[in-house]
């Protein structure tokens, strides 16, 4: 499992992996914005959250 760094915090692991990982994110002890359809939300959509289950469930 690769090392995946603190990127904020609400943090989703699934599996242990942060499927909402980007590499060019500084890590650190801090609030977390996600990338969604509607622009930085403090959290992932549901369908961000379902698309990253499903693709982990086919590993």
């Amino acid at each position: 499992m690769p090392f995946v760094g603190f990127h904020g915090s609400p943090t989703v692991l699934i599996g242990g992996i942060d499927p909402f990982a980007d590499v060019s994110t500084v890590v650190g002890l801090a609030c977390r914005f996600y990338r969604t359809p509607d622009g930085p939300a403090e959290v992932p959509t549901i369908e961000q959250l379902r698309d990253a289950i499903q693709r982990a469930s086919r590993v």
